[in-house]
């Protein structure tokens, strides 16, 4: 549920955005919340890789 909300605000955000051309640089800047986290207290590589699908 949490990507979720997470995808909605990034479409919402890219909505507002002016037009990209092809060879633009874009930047994501993306928070990690307590939920992404594992026992460690570390973002594991599973879900950092789900947070760059979003962009």
């Amino acid at each position: 549920m949490n990507l979720y909300f997470r995808l909605l605000i990034t479409i919402l955000k890219a909505l507002r955005a002016p037009r990209v051309t092809p060879g633009d640089t874009v930047e994501l800047a993306l928070r990690v919340l307590p939920t992404d986290l594992d026992l460690n207290g570390h973002m594991n590589n599973g879900r950092y890789l789900t947070l760059v699908d979003l962009g």
